[in-house]
C-alpha cells in the first residue's frame, strides 16, 4: 500500500495588499437618512420587478420550446 504524501501549501506573500485595501463596513439601515432609505426601497422594488419580468419571459420561452 502506497503512502500519500501531503504537501503543505506555501504562504502567499501580500504583494498587492497595499493596492486593494479592505473595504469599510456598510452603514446600518437606521443610520441612513429617510431620503436615502426611500430611494433604496424604490430602486430595490424596480430591480425586483425587472427580475420577475425576465423570469416570466424565460418561463414562457421554455413552455413554447417544450410544445
Amino acid at each position: 500500500m502506497s503512502m500519500l504524501l501531503r504537501r503543505t501549501r506555501p504562504a502567499q506573500l501580500p504583494l498587492f495588499a497595499c493596492l486593494h485595501p479592505k473595504p469599510q463596513t456598510s452603514p446600518s439601515w437606521a443610520a441612513l437618512s429617510t431620503d436615502v432609505q426611500q430611494k433604496m426601497v424604490q430602486l430595490l422594488a424596480q430591480l425586483l420587478r425587472h427580475h420577475c419580468t425576465r423570469c416570466r419571459a424565460a418561463g414562457a420561452a421554455k413552455e413554447v420550446a417544450n410544445e
